[in-house]
């Protein structure tokens, strides 16, 4: 009796050691992830506030945290007082060009009279060299102040541009959740001084999940993109999750060192990737998981 026994656990052993990966349809195993992104401010400055804390569930386009602006917005003044100026400046030019442009209309329309009179006799070549003097003069002045015109347009578009920029800052100072999901962790307090791109929260979308799994070449056509597969996680053995393949690796590489693949001593496999949706939130971020055939 005690070795009918003997036999018997026995055989429940070698089943148990047989292991997931000698399922039927099993495909592989790893660990559920999302798409995170890393939120981070464009500008630097003192941080004002932040109405995101870990575990909340934020809408894409929600304001998350603000960066003061007070610098930004007395440059801002700064620059439209610039502007001012420079408009004040532009018009006084303006009317100098006008005035450079009649004086040497006058100039060589009288340049002109004293050439044709000259041809008749009625001039004499000392005047006709004055004139031509004096027009060179004012074609040399009216230039002058044209450049100087065309200084303070090219101005006017500088301070215009730093004002965009400033603009611009001020705008990227206003921090919203560039996608819909959980905050999962958070970087940065209420009166913390950011540098530029300095992280604020990550946020991960939890609605859908995806998994990697690590194929052996002679399992890979199993699987085609767009093929349904059932996801059960270790943690909830009573609800499977129906995903599909979404990326197969085009290239081999080493069996990473934390997996285990069907054949467990392959030296090359192929990535797979798997999504599925988690509209419950019932799958979290590292949860080790298998996948199957359906």
């Amino acid at each position: 009796m005690r070795q009918y026994a003997f036999y018997i656990l026995s055989l429940a052993a070698l089943l148990t050691g047989c292991g997931e990966e000698g399922e039927e349809n099993f495909l592989g195993s790893g660990t559920l992830e999302a798409g995170e992104v890393v939120v981070g401010a464009l500008v630097a400055g003192r941080l004002d506030s932040l109405a995101a804390d870990e575990g909340d569930t934020v809408r894409a386009g929600q304001i998350l945290a603000v960066v003061d602006t007070a610098r930004l917005a007395a440059q801002r003044r700064q620059s439209r007082a610039a502007l001012e100026e420079l408009s004040v400046n532009r018009r006084i030019a303006g009317a100098a060009v006008q005035q450079a442009r009649e004086q040497h209309q006058n100039v060589a329309s009288n340049l002109a009279r004293q050439q044709a009179l000259l041809a008749s006799g009625s001039s004499t070549q000392q005047m006709v060299d004055d004139l031509a003097t004096q027009e060179a003069v004012a074609a040399s002045r009216l230039q002058a102040a044209r450049d100087q015109l065309a200084a303070l347009d090219a101005k006017e578009e500088q301070l215009r541009a730093a004002l965009e920029l400033v603009d611009l800052q001020i705008r990227d100072a206003v921090i919203a959740a560039p996608l819909s999901g959980s905050v999962i962790e958070r970087y940065a307090e209420p009166g913390e001084i950011l540098p530029p791109n300095g992280r604020v929260v990550k946020i991960a979308d939890l609605d859908r999940m995806e998994i990697r799994i690590y194929m052996d070449e002679r399992d890979l056509g199993q699987v085609k993109l767009g093929a349904p597969v059932q996801v059960r996680v270790d943690a909830l053995p009573d609800q499977p999750f129906s995903g599909r393949v979404t990326w197969i690796s085009p290239r081999a590489e080493f069996t990473p060192r934390n997996v285990q693949t069907r054949t467990a001593r392959a030296d090359l496999v192929y990535a797979v990737k798997i999504e599925f949706d988690n509209p419950r939130g019932a799958a979290a971020i590292g949860m080790p998981a298998d996948v199957y055939l359906p």
